[in-house]
């Protein structure tokens, strides 16, 4: 069993790399560019999302999005580095109004290509530690948040934006940022 959690002590390296696994979402939005990471000297990270109501595919601006949506959003990691980074811990900061969907939260790796539940809901709290990564070695993190119904908006548009951040024992921390626009008519 996967168990993922701050403050644990994960011993084993994960070595190698795994593709995005297809349960995880669609691929690349077609017109968009590639996602722009935020590349550090030892972190690679990105933060994306899709609207799960009209699967579209990943993107870093999600446009129109309607309150009362389901969105999936993805954090890519990889360590860019030539040594072990130990305790490697990924989080969010959820726009204010935006909500992580319970166990919604899974990670795949080499040791989990196809993903797991990290059976806690900390990813968008404080973090949650995925383990010990080798030089090259990458994950994929895909959570579910929700749009409020009642979402309190300004009139016109409005760019809603959350932080995806990656780091480790010994590292600084990285981010990246994914947004979402929503207009109400006033």
């Amino acid at each position: 069993s996967f168990s993922v959690s701050v403050g644990s002590d994960i011993s084993h390296i994960i070595n190698g790399s795994v593709s995005r696994p297809s349960s995880f979402g669609t691929a690349y939005c077609p017109k968009a560019a590639a996602p722009v990471a935020q590349r550090g000297h030892d972190i690679y990270v990105t933060l994306e999302e899709e609207s799960l109501q009209s699967r579209d595919c990943y993107t870093q601006t999600l446009a129109p999005v309607q309150p009362g949506s389901t969105l999936k959003y993805l954090i890519s990691y990889r360590n860019i580095s030539t040594k072990v980074q130990k305790r490697v811990a990924i989080g969010v900061n959820l726009a204010p109004g935006l909500l992580l969907i319970s166990d919604s939260t899974m990670v795949a790796n080499a040791s989990y290509p196809h993903g797991i539940s990290v059976g806690t809901n900390h990813i968008a709290s404080g973090g949650i530690v995925i383990g010990n990564y080798g030089a090259n070695a990458n994950a994929y993190i895909s959570f579910k948040v929700g749009v409020p119904a009642n979402f309190d908006l300004g009139c016109g548009q409005n760019d809603i934006r959350s932080v995806g951040v990656a780091s480790a024992s010994g590292v600084d921390a990285y981010y990246n940022t994914a947004e979402i626009l929503i207009t109400r008519e006033c």
